[in-house]
């Protein structure tokens, strides 16, 4: 806060009121770009669980059709 003068008059009050509603506005201003931040990430986040998930899909199948591949192989083998 600022330093009081001796004599605190009306424009000083008027001054200060001023600062004060620009600092609150200022506030206000960060804190609605904070929220939209927050909200962007929480989508970010949303989009990475769902990439995330469908790979692990893709890597089970890959799995399994590695096994029946595995399978045809030694299948093929011991009939020979």
């Amino acid at each position: 806060m600022t330093e009081l003068p001796e004599n605190i008059d009306l424009q000083w009050i008027g001054r200060t009121l001023l600062a004060v509603q620009r600092d609150i506005r200022d506030v206000r201003t960060d804190q609605q770009a904070m929220r939209e931040d927050h909200r962007a990430m929480r989508d970010q986040v949303d989009v990475l669980v769902m990439t995330s998930l469908r790979l692990e899909r893709g890597m089970a199948s890959l799995r399994e059709d590695v096994r029946e591949l595995r399978d045809r192989i030694n299948r093929l083998e011991d009939a020979r």
